[in-house]
């Protein structure tokens, strides 16, 4: 696997992890790992050091040298480092000690079990003739010096299947399809993954005394005339990132869906392939009131109060009256 941005080789951006599944003409899933899948299992090594002691050869290799650590036998805490460039995953078999994200009550297969594997063509009956075809999810991690979120943090944990997690930093760009072999043969395959694009962002909201303030929950639809895919995302203090596919995309911006509170917007958003793609949108008051059904305990008097006071509120010389008022009507309730 080789790590692109815009069509040139340039590695990680960031530590980041991975995840690669191995599936048969029927979208059966038959092989499968992760940074996971390697180390200690019950106190055992999973991969039994060489002998003669010597470098890891199996398992996944960054630019040629294995990420597990040879004196713990175990994933180094960095994962896929930064700045790799190529990355080869050696002697992938079976599904041993993966789970599928999402998923429980999976039971720890062996390397070779009776239903799961690559087994390669054969003479025997029931022996597999078809090709294999390759999926890859690459998820941010950190930063490697510094204490800093990454971009699209966490985001790309097989988004195909779980739409709420959202694309990942890299795009494969179709399934890859590897040709079978016969037992003991050896098949590979080579095959790039792009950068995609990186969206992000601040939503502002107008509050009642006409100042911007950073605004949480507001959902963010991106849609695509060329993809049947919707994508939604949320702020979080105002701020929002993620990753998309290169394309024009129309993004609409909604507090609520019938505008209470405030009017929604809608932009065209340009994304290109390793490209980043910065904005900061402002909410304007609708006027339009946020009907919350009163299920707070809160007294029909005290609940008037409110309204009222708050319909006629200056900041500046009725806070003294209104605070005497909720004290009165509180007092009462």
């Amino acid at each position: 696997m080789i790590f692109k941005r815009e069509r040139i080789i340039t590695g990680l951006p960031y530590n980041s992890s991975i995840r690669i599944r191995v599936y048969d003409a029927q979208d059966t899933l038959i092989a499968a790992t992760t940074l996971f899948s390697d180390g200690l299992l019950n106190g055992q090594p999973i991969i039994a050091p060489p002998n003669p002691p010597g470098p890891f050869n199996v398992g996944f290799l960054a630019d040629g040298k294995s990420i597990i650590d040879p004196a713990t036998k175990q994933t180094m805490p960095s994962g896929l480092p930064a700045g790799t460039k190529y990355l080869t995953c050696s002697d992938l078999a079976g599904t041993f000690r993966y789970t599928n994200p999402g998923a429980t009550n999976i039971p720890i297969n062996t390397l070779f079990s009776f239903d799961r594997g690559i087994w390669g063509n054969s003479m025997h009956p029931g022996a597999w003739a078809g090709t294999w075809r390759v999926m890859v999810d690459v998820v941010n991690w950190y930063m490697p010096t510094a204490y800093s979120p990454v971009p699209g943090l966490l985001q790309g944990e097989s988004p195909y299947f779980f739409p709420y997690n959202h694309l990942g930093p890299f795009a494969e760009n179709g399934w890859q399809s590897i040709s079978n072999v016969r037992q003991g043969g050896e098949a590979s395959v080579v095959f790039e993954l792009d950068q995609r694009g990186l969206v992000r962002g601040t939503v502002l909201a107008m509050n009642w005394v006409n100042q911007d303030r950073e605004a949480s929950w507001i959902t963010l639809e991106f849609i695509q005339n060329s993809s049947s895919y919707q994508y939604y995302w949320y702020t979080w203090d105002g701020f929002f990132d993620g990753y998309l596919d290169p394309g024009l995309y129309h993004m609409t911006i909604t507090e609520w869906i019938h505008n209470e509170g405030h009017f929604s917007q809608q932009l065209s958003v340009p994304v290109s392939l390793g490209e980043k793609s910065e904005s900061t949108i402002i909410l304007e008051e609708s006027g339009i009131p946020i009907n919350v059904p009163n299920e707070l305990g809160v007294s029909i008097e005290m609940y008037s109060t409110l309204t009222t006071s708050f319909q006629n509120f200056d900041p500046y010389s009725d806070h003294q009256r209104i605070l005497n008022l909720l004290l009165k009507n509180s007092a009462r309730s």
